[in-house]
């Protein structure tokens, strides 16, 4: 049996809503900033209840609008997680400021927010927070936001991984001063290309992010009145986003179905002292970007599974920290960081996997470890 990592389905199922779009876009012929980038940026802005929404080109530009905005400039130190995507450092060094790497905890894989507290003592000259939501989980964002107003930091909330997630009935993405967003073809809710969005509740924070994506232009044409970036949204991702926008909540209910079913199939093949499943806490929707376990012999597990025709993704192999790009600065170890490293495995999850599909996962996972033990 071959079993997709990705949902290749889904988009056929709507084939025909997304070209009828992309067909009227070609007829209007307006590709930037037109009908529907102002339209996807209200239905995601009513979908997040936030009021103010800024297409623009990709998550890694959504995350450099958002640090720009805040006025963080050269120098200026950012603290954030060691184990993410590598987008989240590009976008903190690519506006002069320097990344300030604490671990995580192994629960959520977000943030600790002891070693957040003791690093912001630590440390002078951080003026910003970056949070980001790992695999559709939100991190723990009251401690967080606690540590952010103690030392007076700006909060950049990133739910590139988690639009939809949930942390005591608030979105992920609309807890900081400012969120960021991703839409690139891996996610969820997924352009046909490169595709990122800001969010905030600050009309001040809405208006210069709006201008710093049309070169620092003001509300007149050819008048500019700071120095901006070119990174728009444009027509055609925009009309596709709006497609898909309207299915989100049944993906996000099929994701979650599939978390349970696979939670039931671990439990039933007596796994859980080899498998690690993914964390769920009370107060919080997890909405499964990825069903991440965590395993002992990741690689020969995945080499493993892929000879059975099963496609798995490792998020992140290689922490933060231990990147070539990063180790001029120093950083570690993050011993937490480095564990999960080495034992994460994203499995399908996707809204079109069937039940046969993830019998078959577990049947071969299982089939692996009693392979070890004999």
């Amino acid at each position: 049996m071959k079993v997709s990592f990705l949902d290749k389905e889904f988009d056929k199922s709507i084939k025909d809503e997304i070209f009828f779009k992309l067909d009227q876009v070609f007829d209007r012929q307006k590709w930037i900033l037109s009908e529907n980038v102002m339209e996807f940026e209200k239905e995601l802005a009513t979908y997040m209840r936030v009021p103010y929404a800024v297409g623009v080109a990709s998550g890694t530009d959504a995350i450099i609008l958002s640090l720009l905005s805040s006025g963080i400039t050269r120098g200026d130190k950012v603290i954030t997680t060691s184990f993410c995507h590598n987008a989240i450092i590009n976008g903190i060094v690519n506006v002069g400021a320097i990344p300030v790497l604490v671990d995580i905890e192994p629960q959520t894989f977000g943030m600790d927010p002891a070693d957040t507290l003791l690093t912001c003592r630590r440390n002078k000259g951080i003026k910003a927070i970056l949070v980001a939501h790992l695999y559709g989980h939100c991190a723990k964002m009251t401690d967080l936001l606690s540590v952010a107003k103690k030392a007076n930091l700006f909060v950049v909330d990133n739910a590139v991984q988690a639009l939809g997630a949930e942390y005591e009935g608030k979105e992920a993405g609309t807890m900081g001063d400012i969120g960021v967003l991703s839409f690139s073809p891996s996610k969820t809710l997924s352009a046909m290309g490169d595709a990122g969005m800001v969010v905030t509740k600050n009309e001040e924070l809405y208006k210069i992010c709006d201008s710093l994506r049309r070169h620092g232009q003001s509300s007149k044409k050819y008048y500019h009145d700071r120095i901006g970036i070119n990174s728009r949204l444009d027509e055609i991702q925009a009309a596709v986003l709006r497609v898909k926008l309207k299915y989100y909540e049944h993906l996000i209910a099929k994701r979650i179905q599939n978390a349970v079913d696979y939670n039931i199939l671990f439990n039933e093949a007596k796994l859980l002292d080899e498998v690690s499943l993914p964390t769920s806490m009370s107060n919080c929707r997890h909405i499964y970007s990825h069903y991440v376990i965590r395993v002992k012999e990741r690689d020969s597990l995945r080499r493993f599974l892929s000879e059975e025709g099963i496609e798995t993704f490792t998020p992140y192999p290689i922490p933060i920290h231990k990147q070539e790009c990063m180790k001029s600065f120093g950083y570690g170890p993050f011993p937490i960081a480095e564990m999960v490293a080495r034992e994460v495995l994203s499995i399908p999850v996707h809204t079109s996997l069937t039940w046969s599909e993830q019998e078959y996962v577990v049947l071969k996972i299982k089939e692996f470890y009693d392979r070890r033990s004999k």
